[in-house]
């Protein structure tokens, strides 16, 4: 390995490491098998090392390319356990155990936005612009794969991931009442996801490995971050997986949230119905 290929290689190694290892959330998803309190702990030991490895990449110029995507790693650990803390507070979990499924899906996917305004700080601060994280609509109408375009694909890819929490329920009309909370929610949800690991993940990375490298690392850091979400196990992860990568090349190709934010929406309405038609509360 000549020096040049072992400079580009370091900051990789330490994004992928960091990415699958800590951001993933594996750490606080383990110990909180445990229990919450255990969970908080490793859940707060985890942004505590991302940023003390963000603070040597930083001061280390062959390193220095990683600091953004560990910055952003840094704010993505924070809802785990910020989520913990609310979620405990015992008037909050008497409610949680007894609410909507849509109220509850607001309330505990709210936390996130404990992620996302440290994310947003970490843009501003490294003079990150709309363009370069895509915040904006972008073009719908961009190529997808092969001849086909987002017009054609974004469908098909809403109407297979419904069709996969959907088929075999029913009851509907039980949760109409429910469609402004649901619909709040899940926006909220996806926006703050998208944000998190598509927009300002992507971003970071990008100075490390390149465009492809960062798509294929934020989707598997996505999927990790499911292991006991909805769909959770390991079955989930790779679900979550496949569909984060969809969405990350909905954004790189449109330049923009159109078709990302929009198949997100669609999935978590899929999650949150199917388990207000399969939970009774």
């Amino acid at each position: 390995m000549d020096a040049q290929t072992a400079r580009r290689s370091g900051p990789q190694v330490v994004a992928w490491v960091a990415g699958i290892g800590l951001a993933g959330g594996l750490p606080y998803e383990v110990a909180s098998a445990w229990s919450p309190y255990a969970g908080f702990l490793a859940g707060l030991a985890t942004t505590a090392l991302l940023l003390l490895l963000y603070s040597i990449a930083q001061g280390n110029p062959r390193l220095a390319p990683a600091a953004g995507a560990l910055a952003i790693f840094a704010s993505l650990s924070v809802f785990g356990w910020f989520g913990t803390v609310v979620t405990a507070i015992p008037a909050v979990a008497d409610w949680l155990a007894t609410a909507p499924v849509p109220l509850a899906f607001l309330v505990v996917n709210a936390t996130k936005f404990g992620s996302v305004v440290p994310a947003a700080v970490v843009a501003y601060k490294r003079g990150w612009t709309r363009d370069e994280l895509n915040l904006r609509i972008g073009n719908l109408n961009a190529r997808a794969v092969g001849p086909l375009r987002w017009p054609v694909v974004g469908p098909a890819v809403i109407v297979v991931v419904l069709a996969l929490f959907l088929v075999g329920t029913h009851g509907y009309e039980t949760v109409v009442p429910w469609v402004p909370v649901i619909l709040l929610g899940t926006v909220l949800n996806a926006a703050a996801e998208e944000f998190l690991y598509r927009h300002t993940a992507i971003r970071a990375l990008t100075d490390a490995m390149g465009v492809a490298g960062a798509v294929a690392l934020t989707s598997v850091v996505f999927g990790l971050a499911h292991l006991t979400g909805n769909p959770g196990g390991w079955t989930g992860v790779l679900f979550t997986t496949a569909f984060g990568l969809i969405c990350a090349l909905a954004m790189v190709r449109t330049r923009g949230f159109g078709w990302n934010l929009l198949i997100h929406v669609c999935g978590d309405i899929g999650v949150v119905l199917a388990l207000s038609l399969t939970t009774q509360r």
